[in-house]
């Protein structure tokens, strides 16, 4: 006998790119939305590119039984060109290296590519995307349609699902578009005028934006004149369960400083870092005897580049699946953030799970939201990420500090309750149901 009181499931499309077994950064917050969306009667159905650079297997654990995804194969003239399982948007644009015929007119492809498609390369994907979410659609009808970028081009398609079907509509930006976005600035006057345009039409058109930080919020409802009730923020987070299990022991041999994560545009990567990490070096033999700075993840070459002759104190690896990710961060003695706005409008997914690692931070960010919680937490240090002797300073006091007191400087549990995405997800749900309403 069913239970009678027991209400229907409600649907919400979900439109990503990045998605399991898709690792990285780009697919955590989907993915956990997807996970306990369920448990709050919100059954996902998903639609995703299918290519797999990051593969991680681990994440498919977090996929509920039963979970309907659809992944749409970009168009095959397009995989030719960027040959298969490697995203257009990572090519790099800014080469110093001998290169072949082939990469070199790959390299120019890019380049034009970025400057005539707007807002990004991924618009080459949206015509098929749009097809499998009619179809999906019309066999399983959806309360609501959920969107969320980067890339911004994913928008586009519910964009058109939402003048065809009417439906409600929530779009979610965990990053930034055009606010403080130096790199599409270096595209030209003109692609950056469209650019604002296709924001300020995504955001007149959805039912609710969804932004991971309040200044992002406030930004975007200044610039586009949109009214505030449209907006909700809802910030990036931790899942508890990722982080469960005895707390790791301690390399007493070496201090390690880990960066999880990739450092690939230009904004990113002109910070003061390095420099201040040679600074650190020249001013502490034991510091220079025992640091190691781990970067896990893909690297700008030129930052790379500017640890030249550091060998014995910096290391490089690729990408990392999550749980091996996770395991490093728990064993580091000081996890490293480098934002590419400076930390003012944007929170990544890396800074709460540094927080639920429960390891003290060094934070290279301006003034805002992050520096704010570690400052006032007192869970590590931040410094401007111009001001290399401030990022020397903060380097030695760290050392000196986790040394004497490994354990201290760490997250307490209120502060990661607000972070919890379990409870996260429970904002989107509301955000989704207002929608439904307004739709």
């Amino acid at each position: 006998m069913t239970n009678a009181s027991v209400p229907p499931m409600k649907r919400v499309l979900v439109i990503a790119t990045d998605f399991p077994p898709q690792g990285g950064a780009g697919a955590m917050r989907v993915t956990k939305f997807v996970k306990y969306l369920p448990q709050f009667g919100w059954q996902p159905l998903v639609v995703c590119v299918d290519s797999n650079w990051n593969r991680d297997e681990s994440l498919l654990a977090d996929l509920p039984p039963g979970l309907l995804v659809r992944r749409v194969p970009w168009p095959s003239l397009i995989r030719r060109i960027w040959r298969p399982g490697l995203p257009p948007s990572s090519i790099p644009v800014n080469r110093t290296d001998k290169q072949s015929p082939a990469q070199i007119l790959r390299r120019a492809g890019t380049q034009l590519a970025w400057r005539l498609l707007v807002p990004d390369v991924y618009r080459l994907w949206i015509g098929a995307a749009e097809r499998a979410c009619v179809q999906l659609l019309r066999e399983q009808p959806c309360d609501v349609v959920f969107t969320t970028s980067p890339p911004s081009s994913v928008h586009l398609v519910a964009q058109r699902l939402h003048a065809r079907f009417r439906l409600p509509w929530v779009a979610d930006f965990r990053d930034v578009w055009t606010a403080n976005n130096q790199a599409l600035r270096q595209l030209g006057k003109l692609n950056y005028a469209r650019q604002l345009h296709k924001e300020r039409t995504v955001l007149q058109e959805c039912d609710r934006a969804v932004m991971v930080t309040s200044p992002l919020a406030d930004y975007a409802r200044e610039t586009f004149r949109i009214p505030a009730a449209k907006f909700a923020t809802i910030t990036n987070g931790f899942d508890p369960s990722d982080f469960a299990g005895p707390t790791p022991p301690l390399d007493r041999s070496h201090f390690v400083i880990a960066h999880i994560g990739t450092i690939i545009g230009s904004a990113q990567a002109q910070n003061d870092f390095p420099d201040g990490l040679r600074l650190a070096l020249a001013q502490s033999e034991t510091f220079r005897r025992m640091v190691r700075v781990r970067f896990v993840g893909q690297l700008n070459p030129e930052f790379r580049a500017r640890f030249a002759g550091l060998d014995q104190n910096v290391e490089v690896a690729g990408f990392m699946p999550h749980a091996a990710a996770v395991d490093l961060m728990r064993r580091a003695h000081v996890l490293l953030l480098v934002m590419p706005d400076g930390g003012q409008l944007t929170s990544p997914n890396k800074f709460f799970e540094h927080l639920a690692a429960r390891r003290p931070m060094l934070a290279i960010v301006r003034q805002g939201f992050i520096s704010d919680i570690i400052t006032r937490e007192e869970i590590g240090l931040a410094a401007p990420p111009d001001d290399a002797p401030a990022i020397a300073r903060a380097l030695l006091s760290l050392f000196d500090s986790v040394r004497a007191e490994p354990n201290g400087n760490v997250a307490s549990p209120s502060l990661l309750a607000r972070f919890d995405r379990r409870e996260l997800t429970k904002e989107l749900i509301t955000v989704l149901s207002t929608a439904r309403r307004a739709g």
